[in-house]
């Protein structure tokens, strides 16, 4: 890493705060998006290529990335390239992200939304539909494998990122499979891992919208804050 990513990072850091990492297990089980899934993600147009728009981040996940009940410049992906740039990174923010989607659409749709970008970066939000919709612990893991294996065997690094369950693996065995699935990814694929993407809003209506489940453009802010930081260790250098 050179020593201008090392200089952009730590501004990032010191405007931001510190972000979580992979100290335990979490689990996928409440972003929470019972709307049902769309036909389409935001619509995205091929990327420049030339290199001199920088580097590509394409965001795969759900309503958390697709920014579910907000202005298209307000959703995750597009704050958390605000940040990045107003720390002196040059990049390029595609959201594909989809309200609704499980961990199987989003390997099946991989080609056009994560490959036809050609990105120089993934983030993969996906799993809390699986868990909300009583699919398979199992199924979700390998789904999300698939992804994670696709990516880097087309030569693209990978961040994978967890929600936090809002009950125990006590009250609830599942949240406790669910949650093991993430650090288990991460430490097979040699992955980083950030977790709780939900943890600075969700104990604060403010931040949140009617529904009480998605976060305001405020709340998307704050995690905003938080993952910046976090994949900025990880932009490939140009």
């Amino acid at each position: 890493m050179g020593w201008q990513k090392l200089v952009m990072i730590a501004a990032i850091l010191t405007g931001c705060g510190t972000p979580e990492t992979d100290t335990a297990p979490v689990d996928t089980g409440s972003a929470a998006l019972p709307q049902p899934a769309v036909n389409a993600e935001r619509s995205n147009p091929p990327i420049d290529q030339a290199g001199e728009t920088g580097a590509i981040i394409v965001m795969l996940g759900d309503s958390l990335t697709a920014g579910f009940g907000l202005p298209s410049d307000q959703a995750l992906p597009d704050q958390i390239g605000d940040r990045l740039e107003a720390s002196g990174f040059k990049v390029q923010m595609v959201n594909s992200g989809v309200s609704g989607d499980t961990t199987a659409g989003g390997l099946a749709r991989y080609d056009f939304s994560v490959a036809f970008h050609q990105p120089d970066l993934l983030i993969l939000a996906l799993g809390a539909n699986d868990y909300l919709g009583g699919l398979a612990p199992a199924d979700a893991e390998a789904n999300l494998a698939a992804i994670i294996e696709r990516a880097q065997g087309d030569g693209v690094p990978v961040v994978l990122t967890s929600v936090e369950a809002r009950s125990t693996g006590i009250d609830d065995p599942r949240a406790l499979a669910f949650g093991e699935i993430y650090p288990r990814l991460a430490d097979t694929y040699d992955i980083p891992h950030f977790q709780g993407l939900l943890s600075s809003v969700r104990a604060d209506p403010s931040l949140l919208l009617d529904d009480g489940l998605h976060p305001t453009a405020k709340g998307l802010g704050l995690i905003a804050d938080q993952l910046a930081p976090f994949v900025a260790a990880y932009i490939p250098e140009p």
